[in-house]
């Protein structure tokens, strides 16, 4: 019997739904494709970046490490304090304004920078003086988290100064054969003795350093 034309219609309507169907799905599976192709090249690409940061903080540790077992803390005290004087004149004359400016939401303003450097300033000297005799390191954090500054920046600068002449009286309390079996973890560097994480000061305040100057050289600074 011959099939009417509406049932011949029919069948190509059908027909045409199931290609068409087909094609969306072959669209979807080859975008899918390619957003599995693009994220495995970014998960490349963050293990590469990853590996490098794990090999440069072991590098780094290797020489906190070593530096700090071969000079005592009288000797590796004068590149500290440089660090430290480092800080200081990299806040010299800066203003609420622009110690309060910060040109990305991601970004610590000086304040917040200074901040931290004298918390962990801090926490790392009290962990020092602990481990060094030989005791357990108190529970501090040594490298604390970004933290808003409640204090003003003229403040903040009197007592970065003032916490560098409390490093010169920590550096004579310190004994001269200090424990360097007892350790205390860093949240990068992983177990440090005293002389390493005396030294991890120097490269603290260094690092902080180089985050003001990204601040003062970012557009939208304030100027004088």
């Amino acid at each position: 019997m011959a099939r009417s034309v509406n049932a011949l219609f029919g069948e190509i309507h059908s027909t045409l739904t199931l290609q068409s169907l087909w094609l969306k799905d072959a669209i979807q599976l080859t975008a899918i494709g390619r957003s599995v192709k693009v994220f495995s090249e970014i998960t490349q690409r963050e293990a590469q970046e990853m590996t490098t940061m794990d090999e440069e903080a072991r590098r780094v540790r290797s020489y906190l490490l070593a530096q700090g077992e071969k000079y005592a803390f009288t000797e590796l005290w004068p590149r500290l304090i440089a660090a430290r004087l480092e800080v200081i004149a990299a806040v010299d004359g800066v203003s609420q304004e622009q110690a309060d400016f910060t040109f990305d939401l991601e970004e610590w303003s000086i304040a917040e920078v200074v901040h931290h450097v004298l918390t962990s300033s801090a926490s790392v000297a009290s962990t020092i003086e602990a481990i060094a005799n030989g005791h357990e390191p108190p529970e501090r954090a040594i490298d604390p988290p970004r933290e808003a500054a409640t204090l003003s920046i003229a403040v903040l600068r009197e007592r970065l100064t003032k916490d560098a002449l409390a490093w010169c009286a920590l550096t004579e309390r310190l004994p001269t054969s200090p424990n360097l079996d007892v350790t205390a973890p860093h949240p990068i560097f992983g177990q440090l003795h005293a002389g390493g994480l005396y030294l991890f000061q120097r490269v603290h305040d260094l690092d902080h350093v180089g985050q003001i100057s990204k601040n003062k050289n970012a557009p939208g600074y304030p100027q004088d």
